[in-house]
């Protein structure tokens, strides 16, 4: 045991060198994805759930998202879908700051709600999100957006469904979409063990920590989808901890070479989603920076 825990220390290093070319690639962002623009399109209260269950009051609460848009999009564009954070117990989809500066830079946000506890329980948190995802995709599809370029990211609760629809393939499978759907997953400050509201439905301590199948850590894999990992130098205690012992897992024991760790510092758990793309910030580039390089060009999408 002391061996193991050995190892993943001294291959923290290795986590941190990515982080270091991670930072150098920032310098060269795509020329018309990341360019601040000046308006937008939104399409509110979207809904992602029909037929039967669609009738419960919950579900017509909860199950929508809103649709951002660059005010003219060019061909082609990229979608990120976002979820809030809030612990599973609370938070909702509007406002979202995070879905207007990215929509004006020429990234379509879909900015989903889910239901939380103690309206459900685990799992349908990601069921719900899996659903809206595949909504999303359908929608922006629609509207010009590149099959090809589909992103998913949240920040807290939002990045523990992030993370769990990335490890856990069968929910976007359930949801009705082909392994590769999504090309990347941002996790923004993710619990990367059983969440603490999926503990608490189970009766378990907050203290008392696990790893089954309800963690991101307990689906560690070689062939994981590519993921950027944000957390801040003065997030929540267990949170930098948890992403850092989760980023050596897979680089180092699951032999994974796309997951990235990006330690963001003196951000908080809040601060480090809030101040996205403000200035001095490194966190929003780098997920510019992850969603241009695996955005197709028009013509590689359209096959011309």
């Amino acid at each position: 045991m002391l061996r193991s825990f050995s190892l993943l220390s001294r291959n923290l290093k290795k986590v941190a060198s990515r982080t270091l070319a991670l930072l150098g690639a920032l310098f060269f962002l795509h020329a018309g994805l990341g360019q601040a623009g000046e308006a937008i399109q939104i399409q509110k209260d979207i809904p992602y759930l029909s037929g039967e269950e669609s009738n419960d009051a919950s579900v017509q609460e909860k199950c929508k998202f809103d649709l951002y848009l660059p005010e003219k999009p060019a061909s082609g564009f990229p979608l990120l879908v976002w979820f809030h954070g809030g612990g599973l117990t609370r938070g909702c989809r509007n406002p979202c700051p995070t879905a207007e500066i990215f929509a004006k830079r020429g990234i379509a946000v879909a900015s989903a709600d889910y239901r939380l506890n103690p309206q459900v329980k685990y799992p349908v948190y990601l069921q719900d999100a899996a659903m809206a995802v595949a909504c999303a995709i359908r929608e922006a599809v629609k509207k010009g957006a590149n099959p090809k370029a589909i992103f998913v990211s949240g920040h807290s609760a939002g990045a523990y469904l992030t993370m769990m629809l990335a490890m856990d393939p069968h929910y976007l499978r359930d949801a009705g979409l082909p392994d590769g759907a999504v090309a990347g997953f941002i996790a923004v400050s993710a619990q990367m063990v059983t969440h603490f509201t999926v503990r608490a439905e189970r009766g378990i301590p907050e203290e008392k920590i696990i790893v089954d199948e309800a963690a991101p850590l307990f689906h560690a894999r070689k062939d994981a989808p590519p993921l950027l990992l944000l957390v801040g130098g003065q997030d929540l205690p267990p949170r930098l901890p948890e992403n850092q012992l989760f980023a050596t897992v897979m680089t180092t024991l699951a032999k994974n070479e796309t997951t990235t760790l990006l330690v963001v510092p003196d951000r908080t758990h809040m601060s480090l989603a809030e101040k996205l793309l403000t200035e001095g910030d490194i966190g929003g580039p780098a997920m510019l920076e992850f969603i241009k390089k695996r955005t197709p060009s028009p013509g590689a999408a359209t096959g011309k």
